[in-house]
C-alpha cells in the first residue's frame, strides 16, 4: 500500500501521533460507565468492523485501493455476538454515576407484584426480541481537518453535538480548546447516531497531525455499520388482571445488548410501569456483554422497543381477557405518573385514542376474529 502513488502514509497503533492513555481522556459528556473505545490505540480487537489503519492519499480512489492492499495478520480469541448465549451471563446494570444515568435507572418496585400475580384472575407472560437495529442516516460520517499554520485545528464533523467533539479531541490529544474549532453547519440525519464523538474524527485529527495537513475521512456505507447501533434486546412480561380488566400486577425484565468495555442502557422497562395504571409493578435491567461495538441512542430511545413488548403484551392480555383491546387499554388508563407518583403535566392519549379508532372505522372491525384462534 505505502508503494501505491499518491499514498502519503499508512498510520495504525504502532506509528500514529501520540494520544492519551486513560479513560478519562476518552470519554465524552454522555459517556456510559466502562473504558471508552479508543480507534489506533492498540493491537487489541473488540469488534467487527473496528478501525486498525489508515491509509492516507492525495485522493479518496487512491486511499481505497491501497487499503484494499494492506494485509493483517489476526490471532484468533473465543468471542460471542449472541445475545440468547449471554443470557445467563447477563447482569444487573449498575447504580447510576452521573445525573444522565440516572434518568435510565429502571424505576423503584411498587406494591406486592408477584403475590398480586399469583392472586391475579387472569396472567399472561410473553417474550419479546427486538435484533440490532443500525441508523443508516443519508449523510455517511465524515471529518474534514483543516491543519492551519499555527498548528491549529478546525474540524469540521458530522456530529449532533460540537462542544462534545471539541472537548473530547482536546482530551484525546492533550490540545488547548482555542487551538481546536469543531463546526456542523449542516446534519444529513444523524437520529441520535451523532451524539457522541465517532472515530472518523479521532482518525481523520490524527491523519492531519502526523502530516501537519488537511485532511478528510469519510465511511463507506458498509463501514456504517461499526457505528453505535439500537441495541438487541430480550424483554419478558408478564400481566395480571381481574376479569373486567384491571391490571392488577405487571412485571417488566429486560436484557440489553452492550459491548464489553461500556455500560450503554436506556430505561425500556419503566414504560410498563408509566402508562397503563397499576397498583403492584416490578422492573429488573440487565446487560449481555457482547463482543460488539457500544450501542448507542437511536430515535425514540428506550420507549421504541420498551412499549412495543408492552403494548404487545397488552394485546395477548386482551385477547385472554376476550375484551376489546382499545377498551382494555381505556379501562387501564393512568391520570398520573406511577413511577415518580405525580400529574403528568398534559397528557392527551384518551383523545388520540378516540380520533385514531374514528379516521379508520374501528368500531366496523371484525372482532370475532380476535377471540377464534
Amino acid at each position: 500500500a505505502l508503494r501505491v502513488k499518491g499514498v502519503l502514509d499508512v498510520l495504525t497503533h504502532e506509528n500514529r501521533p501520540p494520544m492519551a492513555d486513560n479513560d478519562e481522556a476518552y470519554k465524552d459528556e454522555i459517556a456510559p460507565a466502562g473504558s471508552p473505545f479508543r480507534p489506533l490505540y492498540d493491537s487489541r480487537i473488540m469488534f467487527n468492523g473496528q478501525p486498525i489503519a489508515l491509509v492516507v492519499a492525495e485522493t479518496s480512489e487512491i486511499a481505497r485501493f491501497a487499503a484494499s492492499l494492506v494485509r493483517v495478520e489476526y490471532e484468533k480469541d473465543a468471542h460471542i455476538t449472541d445475545v440468547y448465549r449471554r443470557r445467563e451471563a447477563a447482569t444487573p446494570v449498575k447504580p447510576p454515576t452521573n445525573p444522565l444515568e440516572a434518568l435510565f435507572t429502571p424505576p423503584k418496585t411498587r406494591g406486592r407484584p408477584e403475590q398480586a400475580l399469583a392472586a391475579a384472575a387472569v396472567r399472561h407472560a410473553g417474550e419479546y426480541y427486538v435484533p440490532i437495529e443500525h441508523h443508516n442516516p443519508m449523510e455517511l460520517y465524515a471529518a474534514t481537518v483543516v491543519y492551519e499554520a499555527n498548528g491549529k485545528l478546525t474540524v469540521y464533523d458530522k456530529t449532533q453535538g460540537v462542544q462534545n467533539v471539541q472537548r473530547y479531541l482536546c482530551g484525546v490529544f492533550s490540545m488547548k480548546p482555542e487551538d481546536v474549532r469543531v463546526m456542523n453547519p449542516f446534519m444529513g440525519g444523524g437520529f441520535g447516531s451523532g451524539l457522541r464523538p465517532q472515530f472518523e474524527v479521532v482518525l481523520a485529527v490524527l491523519a492531519a497531525l502526523a502530516l501537519k495537513r488537511s485532511v478528510r475521512v469519510v465511511l463507506t456505507r458498509p463501514q456504517m455499520y461499526g457505528l453505535g447501533y439500537r441495541p438487541a434486546m430480550i424483554q419478558r412480561i408478564e400481566l395480571g388482571a381481574s376479569t373486567d380488566g384491571t391490571l392488577e400486577a405487571i412485571t417488566h425484565d429486560a436484557i440489553t445488548v452492550t459491548s464489553q468495555y461500556e455500560d450503554f442502557f436506556r430505561q425500556e422497562t419503566g414504560w410498563s410501569g408509566l402508562l397503563y395504571k397499576s397498583t403492584n409493578a416490578k422492573y429488573e435491567h440487565k446487560l449481555a456483554r457482547l463482543d460488539l461495538s457500544t450501542s448507542c441512542d437511536m430515535r425514540c430511545p428506550s420507549a421504541a422497543t420498551g412499549v412495543y413488548a408492552l403494548e404487545c403484551a397488552m394485546d395477548e392480555l386482551a385477547v385472554a381477557l376476550k375484551v376489546d383491546p382499545l377498551e382494555l387499554r381505556l379501562r387501564c388508563y393512568s391520570e398520573r405518573d406511577q413511577n415518580n407518583d405525580r400529574p403528568f403535566s398534559s397528557k392527551a392519549l384518551r383523545e388520540c385514542y378516540r380520533q385514531g379508532a374514528e379516521a379508520f372505522g374501528w368500531d366496523r372491525r371484525s372482532p370475532c376474529l380476535l377471540y377464534t384462534s
